[in-house]
C-alpha cells in the first residue's frame, strides 16, 4: 500500500513539474522518470521470456488434432499470451530478461521469438479470415507494430478458438522434426515413421539430399501419419522443383521396376500415371474430378491401409522406400522380395503420390488452407508480445 502510495505521489509531481517545461525538457524528464521507476520497481524493467530455447526436446504438444485441442483457454479465462502459450507448449519457466526502455514502462511484455510464434500459429492452423463464420468478430486477429526498431504483437484468439479446419491436420510433432519441416522437410516427416498396427520403422529422410528421392512420398502412402498446417515446401525457395524431383525419381523408379517385372501390365500402368501427373503439373493443373479419376484405382478407404501392409515384414517396408529413392536398377535380391507384394507396394506408392500433390496443389481438394506466416515472422527475431488481449493501444 506504502509503495503505490509512493508512486502515485511521484507521479503526480512528475506531471505537474511537466506543465512548465518545453518539449525537449519534457523527454529529458520522461527519461528520468523512467529510470527511477526501473530501479524503484525493478520488476517493470523486466519481462519473461517463453521463447524456443525455452521449448525442451520431444513433443512439443499433449494433443493429436487441432479440432480437438482445448489448451489455449475457454471463455471463462481472461486472455493471455503467457498462459496460453505456456500452456500449449511444455515450456521452462522463470526466465526475465530486461525490457527494452522503447517499450512502454507499464505495458507488460511476453518476449518470444518469431520461430515460436510462427509454430504455434502454424499448429493450429490459426489466421485472420476476412470473411468469418460468425459475423462480426474474427476469430484470430495479430497485430505487428515497430517500436523504435522492436518488434511487438498484440494478438487476439477468441475464447474457445473456432476450429475452422478439419482433422487433415495434427499436432503430435517433436520439436525435432518441427524445425525440419520449417526448412523444408515434408510436413508428414516423423521419425520414427508410424505404420498401422502400431509398427514404425526409420523414415527416409535422413538428410536434405533425401528431400529429392521418391523414399518420402511412399513414406506418405505407407503411414497414417497426417501433415501438419505448417506450409514451408511452398515457401522454401526451391521446394517445389524439389517435389518435381521427388516425382520424377518415382518414376525413374517405376521404370526401373518396368525392367524388373517385364510381364507385369500393373507396373506399366503405374508408371503412365505418374507420368501423365508429371506432364499436367506445371502446366495446366488438375481440376478434382480429373485429379480423383486419374487416381480413382488407389485410393485408399478407411481402415483399407493395415489390410494391405499388415503381412509386409519391416525388411519389406525398408526395401519399398529403398527402391523409390535410389537410382540404380533393383538388385536380383529386391526383385525375389517386392514379388509376392508387388501389387500392393504399388498402390501404396502412387497413394503417397496422390496424398502429396492433392495437399499441395489439387484445387478443389483441399478442405483448409495450411497456415502461411505473416512476413514479419519470416525473419530471426524477438518479439515482445502484450501480455493481455484487451486492446491494440498501449
Amino acid at each position: 500500500m506504502a509503495d503505490s502510495l509512493g508512486l502515485a505521489t511521484l507521479i503526480v509531481a512528475l506531471c505537474a513539474i511537466a506543465f512548465t517545461l518545453s518539449p525537449v525538457s519534457i523527454n529529458f524528464v520522461v527519461g528520468i522518470f523512467s529510470t527511477v521507476l526501473r530501479a524503484t520497481y525493478p520488476s517493470l524493467g523486466t519481462c519473461e521470456r517463453l521463447e524456443w530455447q525455452d521449448v525442451p526436446d520431444g513433443p512439443l504438444h499433449t494433443c493429436s488434432l487441432p479440432r480437438s485441442c482445448n489448451h489455449i483457454g475457454t471463455a471463462d479465462i481472461t486472455p493471455s499470451w503467457e498462459r496460453t502459450i505456456a500452456t500449449f507448449f511444455r515450456m521452462r519457466r522463470r526466465n526475465f530478461v530486461r525490457k527494452p526502455k522503447q517499450l512502454h514502462l507499464t505495458t507488460t511484455y511476453i518476449r518470444t521469438d518469431t520461430k515460436t510464434l510462427r509454430v504455434f500459429l502454424s499448429l493450429l492452423n490459426l489466421r485472420t479470415v476476412s470473411n468469418p463464420r460468425d459475423v462480426g468478430e474474427e476469430p484470430f486477429r495479430i497485430v505487428f507494430k515497430e517500436v523504435e526498431g522492436i518488434l511487438t504483437a498484440y494478438m487476439q484468439i477468441r475464447q474457445p478458438p473456432p476450429i475452422h479446419i478439419n482433422g487433415i491436420y495434427r499436432l503430435d510433432v517433436t520439436k525435432r522434426e518441427m524445425e525440419l519441416i520449417l526448412q523444408g522437410y515434408p510436413p508428414w516427416y516423423q521419425n520414427p515413421l508410424r505404420l498401422p498396427a502400431g509398427r514404425a520403422v526409420h523414415h527416409p529422410i535422413r538428410d536434405q539430399s533425401d528431400l529429392s528421392r521418391g523414399g518420402w512420398i511412399v513414406a506418405v502412402g505407407l503411414s497414417p501419419t497426417l501433415p501438419v498446417a505448417a506450409e514451408c515446401m511452398d515457401k522454401k525457395e526451391g521446394s517445389v522443383a524439389i517435389v518435381d524431383q521427388a516425382l520424377d525419381r518415382v518414376i525413374h523408379c517405376l521404370e526401373n521396376l518396368e525392367k524388373a517385372f517385364p510381364e507385369q501390365e500393373r507396373v506399366s500402368v503405374a508408371c503412365r500415371v505418374a507420368k501423365k501427373l508429371r506432364s499436367r503439373h506445371g502446366r495446366f493443373g488438375f481440376s478434382r474430378s480429373s485429379f480423383i479419376y486419374l487416381f480413382k484405382d488407389v485410393i485408399l478407404r478407411a481402415g483399407e491401409l493395415p489390410d494391405l501392409i499388415n503381412d509386409w515384414t519391416y525388411q519389406q517396408i525398408n526395401t519399398v522406400m529403398a527402391v523409390f529413392s535410389q537410382y540404380e536398377p533393383l538388385t536380383s535380391e529386391q526383385t525375389a522380395e517386392l514379388r509376392p507384394i508387388l501389387e500392393t507396394a504399388l498402390r501404396v506408392a502412387l497413394f503417397g503420390v496422390y496424398q502429396v500433390f492433392k495437399h499441395l496443389y489439387v484445387s478443389g481438394l483441399r478442405d483448409d488452407l495450411p497456415y502461411i506466416a505473416p512476413p514479419h515472422l519470416e525473419r530471426h527475431d524477438f518479439v515482445y508480445v502484450r501480455e493481455r488481449w484487451v486492446s491494440v493501444e498501449d
